[in-house]
């Protein structure tokens, strides 16, 4: 019976440990996807605002049009890691443009960042969206999943926060 009780123990021990090292490369992933991409970053009409939130469990992003002189929110999302789906997720809720809402599925490899998206709205659809970073910025583009090379759309952003 008392070999019973050290198989248990033991057992339990391995599965908590294997949970703590899986929780611990979820947090790697969405730490890595963090230290790029948290601060404030500007184009010449858009601006990003992404901040952790709690515990560093998830990434608040916020973006903005300029209008008028004006910036405008037309969109806010989080970004968490997935356990289910082992994977960086993210819902986006937008206003005033034809997309309603984005999900993304984000893959960070070094300074490049790969978002399955998928957009609904007036103009829904699936696309790949790469964010490439660099000193002082990223370049971001659409391509189709079905045409990966061909940019549907881009831009670039850069850092203003010092960050």
């Amino acid at each position: 019976m008392r070999s019973l009780g050290v198989t248990l123990v033991v057992g339990t021990l391995g599965l908590a440990l294997a949970h703590a090292a899986a929780a611990q490369d979820a947090t790697g992933e969405l730490e890595a996807f963090g230290a790029l991409v948290v601060g404030t970053w500007r184009a010449d009409d858009a601006k990003h605002v992404h901040t952790w939130g709690v515990g560093k469990k998830l990434i608040h992003s916020a973006s903005y049009f300029l209008v008028d002189g004006e910036w405008k929110l037309v969109s806010e999302g989080i970004w968490y890691w997935d356990d289910q789906e082992r994977t960086i997720r993210s819902t986006h809720i937008a206003i005033d443009m034809p997309v309603e809402r984005f999900e993304y599925r984000t893959e960070v490899k070094g300074a490049l960042v790969e978002h399955e998206l998928t957009a609904y709205g007036s103009q829904p659809g699936d696309f790949v969206e790469i964010w490439s970073f660099h000193e002082d910025g990223y370049d971001w583009w659409l391509e189709s999943p079905d045409d990966r090379g061909t940019r549907v759309m881009g831009g670039s952003f850069r850092r203003t926060d010092g960050g």
